[in-house]
This record gives C-alpha cells, structure tokens and sequence, in this order.
C-alpha cells in the first residue's frame, strides 16, 4: 500500500513514523499532531509487512488528513530502513522523526520548527530539561539514558543534552549530504551517528526544553541497552577523535 501523493502540495516540514504493529495506538498520536502543529506538513507513516495490524487504522485516518501518507520499508524491516524509506519519499525542507507511540499535546515541533526557520540544521528536544523526572520505563534505564547523555555531550562538547532522544529535526539537505553507517541491528543509535557527524561539520544545532509532563506515552519503547550500547559507544569514540576534544581538553 503506497498513498503518497498530493506531490504538489507544498509542505514545511515531513514527519517520518515508522510503525510496527502499534495498531489503535496511533490514532491518538496522529490526531494530536494534525491538532498542535500548525505547519504545513505531511506524516509518512513506513510499515514493514502488508500484514502491519497498523495499516487499517492508517487506512481510515487518510480520509480525514490527506497529508497523512503510508510507504513500505524498502529494506525490508527495522527503524534505520524506514527512516531511509520515509527521507526518500519526504517532500519538504525539514525532516523530523516522530515514534507512533508519543503523544505531544502542548505542540514542540512548533517550538523546533521556530529554530528551524532561525537557520538551524539540528533541533533536537531535551527530555531532560526541567526536573530531571523520569517519564517511563525502568528506572535503570532513565537512569543509564541521562548519565549517558551527560556524559556524551561533556565529553564531545556538544551543545545538546539530550543527544540520543528521536525527537530531532534535520534540515533535508544536510540528511542527504550525510552517509549513515550505523548497520541496521544498531537500531535508534543512527539519530546519534548524525548528531556527531553534523557537529563534525560545524553546522548549527539547537535544543529545545520538553515538558516531560506534557510528553505522554502510550506504548512502550522496545530500547536493548546491551544490544545498542556498542554502537553509541563507536560513535562517541568517533566523534571525539574527529572533534579533536584531546585538544579541548587539554586546553582547559
């Protein structure tokens, strides 16, 4: 099933929501997004299988928003191949991912989109930004998140807190300028790869506070530390090799 079309319709912002089966969860997510942002803008919503229970949801949202579009993933399955599917298929400037189970009632891509238009290349949203409470999920795991991201922006001096959240904006030039290699298996740590790699460019990168009180979440985030961890920990390396921190640091 492949709906996008419209391709005239001139959009400012294209939001990437890969689904795997979250079913009825969506909706909620989809409406509150149609309801907040007040861009132009265009959902492409990227499923796996034509099986996806999430596609007849999808299918009876489309008659209400006609932005709202559905693409398979061109390399089969996995988060990395349906953000290549959905930047392949984006019609906009500005690129931004939005995982099917976040629902944002008080609008923070407005606030993004705000910096986008400032000439920013990289928004990202701090979830860690007013008093360090945890939204959900095991406490080990808020736990490991915001210590690790403490410390990667410390250590690649980084002017981003929340460096490993989803919840980013990137100018689409830049996205196609830049070569992920993080393999699929790597899961989310590709957001983080492009993170270092736009700082290693000297390109401007910006943040915003998330209320985590507005933040709501109605599925549960299927993150395996000891799986990905590698991967964060490659790119860290990468990055402070190639920001030249030896340098900065000593300096201090």
């Amino acid at each position: 099933m492949n709906t996008h079309t419209n391709e005239d319709i001139k959009y400012e912002l294209s939001l990437i929501f890969p689904v795997h089966n979250e079913g009825n969860i969506v909706e909620d997510v989809i409406h509150t997004l149609f309801k907040t942002i007040h861009r132009r803008f265009e959902i492409i919503a990227v499923y796996d299988k034509e099986e996806d229970i999430t596609i007849p949801v999808l299918q009876k949202l489309q008659s209400q928003y006609p932005a709202l579009h559905s693409v398979q993933n061109k390399e089969g399955c996995g988060v990395l191949g349906a953000f290549r599917t959905g930047l392949d298929e984006a019609k906009s400037p500005v690129v931004g991912i939005w995982c099917a189970y976040h629902t944002d009632p008080q609008g923070s891509l407005n606030m993004m989109m705000d910096l986008m238009d400032e000439g920013y290349d990289l928004v990202s949203g701090n979830r860690y930004a007013y008093k360090m409470q945890r939204t959900r999920g095991p406490r080990m795991k808020f736990f490991l998140s915001i210590t690790g991201n403490f410390i990667f922006s410390k250590l690649l001096n980084i002017p981003l807190f929340d460096m490993s959240t989803s919840i980013k904006l990137f100018r689409t030039s830049v996205l196609k300028s830049i070569k992920i290699e993080t393999p699929p298996k790597g899961g989310w740590a590709f957001v983080f790869e492009l993170v270092v790699k736009i700082a290693i460019n000297k390109l401007r990168m910006g943040e915003i506070k998330l209320d985590p009180s507005s933040l709501q979440f109605a599925g549960v985030t299927n993150f395996k530390i000891q799986r990905y961890l590698p991967y964060y920990l490659y790119w860290t390396w990468y990055g402070f090799c190639h920001l030249r921190c030896f340098k900065s640091i000593f300096k201090q």
